[in-house]
């Protein structure tokens, strides 16, 4: 669906990632895993690590001891999406992305010795930052045998998914940050995986579009048909307020940070999560 003129539009930074080597290539033909130091630029690693941190604050805890995740962040996915090309020149495939998540590992924290699912034909797996006395390896066992791969903050293990078991070691540190990007061959046995089976990424839209027959009353009320209406609370009605204006998207964040002293991360998780509900019930299109 095209985009219209007085559609809500979103930016995001670019950055330039590592350049592939020969040598990359090559490893990952034979290994069916690679090493690329400095996958993701410092500016834009630290950004991204920062976010993590900040959303753990207050969080319920992950699946391990102390641990934290988040899939979907838009952040997380507009690199996911940005990477597409130089996983793909790893790989020597052209890939579908699927989905991004990262996970906040603390003391005492491993990884059981697995394979990934279906839509993790192609997996990476970048650090984004870390507080321990070395850096926490991965261990990655190809057809050659294993090996113990140690990873600088920026650094990324590029392996394929379903074929090599990978694990971790028990964590000594305070805590390390851990971004997992996930790809398929887009004419190998796994295309369907294409976005994990959604309809697209979980990136903050480019455009966005309310349908005409959402109706946001003065009093704060959400009406969505003749039986059914749903009371707003004031972070809600200021975004639909805002989208009725055609606001772009870092307007509405800078406004809902402002209005409601939130951190620009807190604004931006909250308001993603608006914008997936209105996609959901069909009060929004999103190109």
């Amino acid at each position: 669906m095209a985009a219209e003129e007085n559609a809500t539009y979103v930016e995001y930074e670019t950055f330039s990632a590592a350049t592939i080597t020969d040598q990359n290539i090559n490893e990952f033909a034979t290994h069916s895993y690679t090493l690329i130091e400095q996958l993701v630029p410092s500016k834009e690693r630290t950004r991204i690590c920062q976010r993590a941190l900040e959303l753990v604050e207050n969080a319920a805890p992950g699946p391990g001891p102390g641990s934290f995740e988040r899939c979907g962040d838009f952040h997380m996915e507009y690199l996911l999406e940005s990477l597409t090309p130089t996983i793909g020149q790893v790989a020597q495939h052209v890939l579908f992305p699927t989905y991004s998540f990262f996970r906040i590992y603390t003391t005492g924290d491993g990884l059981a010795r697995h394979v990934d699912r279906p839509s993790c034909e192609f997996s990476v797996s970048v650090n984004l930052g870390y507080n321990a006395p070395t850096p926490w390896p991965l261990w990655v066992e190809g057809p050659l045998g294993p090996r113990s791969v140690a990873l600088e903050p920026g650094d990324a293990v590029v392996y394929r998914g379903l074929e090599c078991p990978h694990w971790r070691d028990p964590f000594d540190g305070e805590f390390a940050v851990q971004l997992f990007l996930h790809y398929v061959d887009q004419d190998g046995p796994y295309a369907e995986w294409k976005f994990d089976k959604n309809r697209r990424l979980s990136t903050m839209p480019t455009a966005i579009r309310l349908a005409k027959h959402l109706h946001l009353e003065s009093a704060g009320i959400l009406e969505l048909g003749p039986s059914r209406s749903v009371p707003l609370n004031p972070v809600w009605i200021l975004v639909l307020e805002k989208l009725q204006s055609n606001c772009a998207v870092n307007e509405i964040v800078n406004d809902t940070m402002a209005k409601f002293h939130l951190s620009q991360v807190r604004a931006e998780a909250q308001i993603q999560s608006i914008f997936f509900w209105l996609e959901k019930n069909r009060l929004v299109y999103i190109d």
